[in-house]
This record gives structure tokens, C-alpha cells and sequence, in this order.
């Protein structure tokens, strides 16, 4: 069972306003989508990102995590600004709950284990130089299967259904009925997954910006390039996962969003904000690869240019056939002209 909050008085009455969100959430569907697929595929089967191969395998399981997110959360919600309700069904309102918190603690745990293993490899490169990519992928699977705890436990406490909320647009869990032990469980639970993992990124964020700042001096009286291409990529995203997921974090834990009235404007402003701001995560990486990564950049200009190149091709053709069967008409026509002539002679 689906319930739905009061429209009028939580959904958004300004049409000027539903529209930005409706494109802001659907440059951010399509980015996602295009960014992220180019991201696993040519990781995978071209080597563009030329980085250490357990920081790659990382941001591959990061591109699939991103992948969920923006197929269980953008495109639903983006759906429900345009037709003001949930059109999905039951079913899939509640394949979209599940994958939806399911993607977003495997992306903010895999942010963590990200910036962890970037300094691990920063402090101890020769012991982490043995280290195989199949490790990363064992660590992933782990969190993945992590991950399965809290939504599954969260559904099968469910009592009342899910809530289709006109504050966010998506949905979200109902209240459920149990004991305080388990009551007191599961916000354990799950303030160790939504916010251990952000605050363990935004500490090593800050080790990053030390040991940066250390090498610039390093390299200043030694007269040397630092090579920084890992180290201000996984830093670039890190600040922006911090930034964008920090607000809605807080809000979770200080802002009681179940009790929301018509008078809480500023809250449900908040809310509103804080979900749709935490979406650019599913697609910002795709950018941040492209600036901070030459030869990621390189890849993504040598596809452009063969694109280019092959749609120049195809135009030429298509100007070239066109002007062949405009010399043949031309060329067809004097006869035709000559057989006009004769079938009038003849008839007269």
C-alpha cells in the first residue's frame, strides 16, 4: 500500500519552479547515465584511466553504484514532478525504496574506501605495490552485500506501507511498529552506514589537503613536478560528495521530516533541497575524470574526433548521392523531353 501527503500544502505550487528542478533533475538523469557508461566501459575495455588498478577498480563499482542511484532515485523523482503523483505502481515503488537507499549507503561507503585506500597507498607505497586489483574488487563485493542490511530490515519492519512524499516526490518508508530495542538498533544501524562513512571521507579529505600541501614544498626546494593527478581527482571527489551529502545528513539527524505541517516551509525547503542537491553525486564524477585526468580527457577527444569525423563522412555521402541523382535527372531529362515530342507528333 501506497499513502500520499496533502499536494497543496507540501508539493510545489510554482510552475517556474517545478520546471528548473524537472531539468536540473534531468541533465543530471542523462549525465549520469552517459558519463557513468563511459566510465565502466572504457575503464574496462580501453585502460583510460591511468591511475593505480585498486583506485580504478574502486571508481568502477563507484560508476555502477552511480548508475543505481540515478536509475532508482532521478528518474522516478524527475517523473513525478512532471505528473504531481507516483505513476510506477506498488510494485516498483518498492524496488525504487530498496535500490534507493541500497545505492545510496554503497556510495558513500565506497567514497570512504576510496580516500582509505588512496591513503594507504600514500603512506606505505611499497607494501601496497603488492597488493592485487582482486582485493578491491573482494572489498567491494563486501560492501555491496553490506549494504543489503538496512533496507531489508527497514522493509521487513514496514507496517503501515510506504509514503509517497510531496516534499521529495519519491518515496519513502512508513512507520513501523516494534520494540525500543530494535527501534534503537536500527537508528544505530543506520547512523553507522549514512554517516560514519561521511565523516571518516571528510576527515581523510582533510589529510589530503595536508599531505598536498607538504608535497608542494617538497617538491619547491627540490625543484620537481609533483605528480598530483590521483591524489586532486580523489580529493575533487570527496569535497563534492561532503558538500552535497552533508546537508541532507544533518537535516536527517536534527529536522523531524515525518511531523512536517504547513506552516514548516523552511524545513520542507530544505528537504527539498538537500535530496536534490545530494543527485549531482550520481553524475559529477564523470566531469571531475575528465578535468583532472589527462588521459581520461585524451580518450574522451580521440572518441569525439572519430565521431566527428564519421558523421562528416556520412554527410559527404549523403551530398554526393544526392548530387549523382540530380545529374541523372538532368541528364534523363532531354530524352524524356525527345519522347514527348514524338507521342504528340504521333497522336496528331
Amino acid at each position: 500500500m501506497i499513502a500520499h501527503n496533502n499536494l497543496t500544502e507540501l508539493g510545489i505550487d510554482n510552475n517556474a519552479e517545478r520546471c528548473a528542478w524537472i531539468v536540473y533533475l534531468l541533465f543530471i538523469f542523462f549525465s549520469s547515465l552517459i558519463g557513468d557508461s563511459i566510465i565502466l566501459i572504457s575503464s574496462t575495455y580501453y585502460n583510460s584511466l591511468k591511475l593505480n588498478a585498486l583506485v580504478v577498480s574502486v571508481m568502477q563499482h563507484i560508476a555502477v553504484c552511480d548508475l543505481i542511484a540515478s536509475m532508482s532515485y532521478t528518474l522516478p523523482t524527475m517523473v513525478s514532478l512532471i505528473m504531481e503523483k507516483w505513476v510506477f505502481g506498488t510494485v516498483l515503488a518498492y524496488v525504487q525504496v530498496y535500490a534507493n537507499v541500497y545505492s545510496v549507503q554503497a556510495g558513500s561507503i565506497f567514497q570512504c574506501v576510496l580516500i582509505i585506500l588512496k591513503l594507504a597507498l600514500l603512506h606505505n607505497p611499497l607494501r601496497s605495490s603488492g597488493w592485487k586489483k582482486k582485493r578491491a574488487h573482494i572489498v567491494c563485493i563486501a560492501v555491496w552485500l553490506l549494504c543489503h542490511i538496512f533496507p531489508t530490515l527497514r522493509l521487513a519492519l514496514d507496517d503501515d506501507g510506504l509514503i509517497f512524499s510531496y516534499v521529495s516526490y519519491n518515496i519513502n518508508f512508513g512507520s513501523y511498529n516494534a520494540s525500543q530495542q530494535i527501534k534503537l538498533f536500527v537508528r544505530i544501524f543506520s547512523f553507522v552506514l549514512f554517516y560514519t562513512p561521511a565523516l571518516i571521507a571528510l576527515i581523510a579529505s582533510c589529510m589530503i589537503i595536508y599531505h598536498l600541501l607538504k608535497a608542494r614544498e617538497v617538491n619547491k626546494r627540490c625543484n620537481k613536478s609533483p605528480r598530483w593527478q590521483g591524489l586532486v581527482t580523489i580529493l575533487f571527489v570527496t569535497i563534492v560528495f561532503c558538500t552535497t551529502s552533508m546537508s541532507e545528513r544533518i537535516g536527517m539527524l536534527v529536522i523531524d521530516y515525518s511531523s512536517l505541517q504547513t506552516t514548516d516551509k523552511s524545513k520542507r525547503t530544505f528537504k527539498r533541497v538537500s535530496e536534490f542537491l545530494y543527485a549531482m553525486n550520481f553524475m559529477c564524477n564523470f566531469y571531475i575524470y575528465s578535468l583532472t585526468i589527462p588521459s581520461f580527457r585524451h580518450f574522451l577527444t580521440s572518441k569525439l574526433s572519430e565521431i566527428i569525423s564519421i558523421f562528416s563522412v556520412l554527410i559527404n555521402c549523403k551530398k554526393l548521392q544526392s548530387n549523382n541523382s540530380t545529374d541523372q535527372v538532368n541528364c534523363k531529362s532531354p530524352a524524356t523531353q525527345m519522347h514527348h515530342i514524338h507521342t504528340v507528333q504521333s497522336s496528331m
